[in-house]
């Protein structure tokens, strides 16, 4: 399947709290419709007809970049604007429709509605989004968080919290500033590997760090006082340093949800995600009356997790990881430390439809369907995505997940790829509003200058299939879904029917992959390349053809919202 294949296949539109809009006030609210921009490119656009700053946008999210989205911006004492999409800009449409009493952020969010067109799908997984659709409105599913919320392990650094805990600050710290990741600029990742390769020579690195524009006082700090690496440590941005605390976080937080599934569902389907194995009922279920809907985020040594099952989910998921309850702690670092929180274990999918298949006029001998729904805050639309399409497993599925490996669409069209924020609902209503993870794209925020740096369309890279090299990608081609199964060319794991004798897996057409070879037909044949969607390698093309444009890339502007700082403008200039 293939998702975002042109912006019209991916709806989404905000909605705000009832009340939050008022015939009058001190903040003017603009309904901003947008295509191929990111929030923070059309603030800055919204900026210049207001005469304000990018910081002074208020907004409750940050939206998904590829797709067509609806969201809402206020600006104190703002003139009234009237921008149609197709006149002064082709992709961006700017309404006054009213007031409200203060600038709006992620408080004001309702959640969002999204209008999602699936792409190349066979009879099979029609069929099978068919026989989940009841359950799902029924039951729900399990709120897991994504793959846009771990963006340390797009982009190489691993458990940044987990080396800490170990003791290791100074390998975390190593990973966290220096790690190379195939969604930056080359110019960048070669910075990034000397200053690895300078490691322990602090002046070398400060100097490399000038270069990169960021961690210069991190290596002022070594230099003065080469051994004190938590000292070091508090020197990263703010920001950067709670989305690794978040990230690790959910990561348990899922963990602990899936083993939940795992113990008490016999049938079940088992998706592979970037970070594990995602479980969900077939049928439908309910959570035990007792935890009242919430499944607790973790604090520090299992702090705020008071439901004994809870905590006996979160000592089982430690011990995978080779931590014990009370080494959950990190008491040398301020203010970098886990807090409780309640989560909603399930969401629920509102107004869920399923439209009828039709046959895809862009890939030949597969159909399309259109789904709806709406969500709240913090849930994700890939998410919902992902069971209705996923495969029915059940009995033994505990393999660990291979390490993520990017598809090639992934590493496509920098400035034009999946964002990473607007396919879920923003915040959950904690108070960490934006600061979640979402906007990794590499750089995560550090920098604090804002924008959106991934502009210019690439044009490197060999396409496999036959097509040629240095071919400017286009923004065709669709979300091809490495992030979801890193081992796969799909967006979803294979039926968990385990491993075949001679090591080997079988994928979702039935074919035979020998692993670590090419995919080999039922007839025998080798395929490579070009080879056809089933189990291809990773990132080969579609049916012949390239799967291009609508890469994914880990995360959207650098700022944590509007008041991180300005975006470059909408067709911004290529990366040099």
């Amino acid at each position: 399947m293939k998702l975002k294949v042109r912006p019209s296949d991916f709806k989404v539109t905000e909605r705000l709290k009832e009340g939050i809009i008022t015939p009058g006030g001190g903040h003017r609210v603009y309904r901003v419709i947008k295509e191929k921009l990111t929030s923070m490119e059309a603030a800055t656009e919204l900026a210049a007809h207001t005469g304000v700053s990018t910081g002074d946008i208020g907004m409750a999210g940050l939206k998904d970049r590829q797709g067509v989205t609806t969201q809402f911006m206020s600006v104190a004492r703002g003139p009234s604007v009237s921008v149609s999409a197709g006149a002064q800009s082709q992709s961006l449409g700017i309404q006054s429709i009213g007031f409200c009493e203060e600038a709006i952020t992620a408080e004001a969010s309702d959640g969002n509605d999204f209008q999602i067109v699936i792409r190349d799908l066979r009879d099979g997984e029609v069929d099978h989004l068919r026989t989940a659709l009841e359950p799902v409105r029924a039951s729900g599913l399990p709120n897991y968080f994504d793959s846009q919320r771990f963006g340390n392990l797009r982009h190489g650094q691993g458990w940044i919290v987990l080396d800490l805990l170990q003791g290791d600050v100074s390998g975390a710290l190593k990973r966290l500033v220096a790690s190379t990741s195939s969604f930056e600029p080359p110019a960048r990742r070669r910075l990034k590997e000397a200053l690895g390769r300078s490691w322990g020579d602090w002046s070398a690195c400060r100097s490399i760090a000038g270069k990169l524009g960021r961690h210069h006082s991190v290596f002022e700090h070594l230099k003065r006082d080469p051994d004190d690496f938590e000292g070091a440590f508090d020197r990263v941005g703010t920001r950067e340093r709670l989305i690794h605390l978040y990230a690790f976080q959910s990561h348990l937080w899922n963990r602990a949800l899936a083993l939940w599934v795992q113990d008490h569902f016999e049938e079940r389907i088992s998706l592979r995600g970037i970070e594990g194995m995602l479980r969900f009922p077939v049928g439908e279920f309910q959570l035990p009356p007792e935890w009242g809907g919430q499944f607790m985020l973790a604090g520090s040594q299992l702090d705020g997790v008071t439901d004994p099952l809870q905590r006996e989910l979160y000592e089982r998921t430690l011990e995978r990881l080779g931590l014990t309850v009370q080494a959950l702690d990190m008491p040398n670092l301020a203010g970098f430390q886990l807090k409780p929180e309640p989560r909603p274990a399930i969401v629920h999918p509102l107004k869920l439809r399923v439209r009828p298949a039709e046959e895809d006029n862009l890939h030949r001998g597969a159909r399309m369907v259109k789904v709806e729904f709406g969500l709240p805050r913090g849930a994700y639309a890939t998410m919902v995505i992902q069971r209705l399409v996923g495969q029915s497993t059940g009995g033994v599925d505990e393999r660990p997940p291979a390490a993520f490996q990017p598809s090639r669409e992934e590493r496509g069209e920098r400035g034009g790829g999946h964002d990473f924020g607007g396919d879920r609902s923003d915040a959950y209503g904690d108070p960490r509003g934006n600061d979640r993870g979402d906007s990794y794209g590499g750089e995560y925020g550090g920098d604090r200058r804002g924008g959106a740096r991934r502009g210019g369309v690439r044009g490197g890279g060999a396409r496999r299939g036959g097509s040629r090299r240095g071919a400017p990608r286009s923004g065709g081609g669709g979300y091809r879904g490495g992030g979801f199964g890193p081992t796969e060319d799909r967006n979803f794991e294979r039926p968990d029917r385990g491993p075949r004798p001679d090591g080997g897996e079988q994928d979702f057409g039935g074919d035979f992959r020998p692993r670590g070879g090419a995919r080999r037909s039922r007839g025998g044949s080798s395929r490579r390349g070009g080879g056809g969607p089933r189990g291809g390698p990773r990132g080969a093309s579609s049916r012949g053809g390239s799967s291009r444009g609508g890469g994914s890339r880990g995360g959207g502007p650098r700022g944590a919202g509007p008041r991180g700082g300005g975006a470059r403008r909408r067709g911004g200039s290529r990366r040099r």
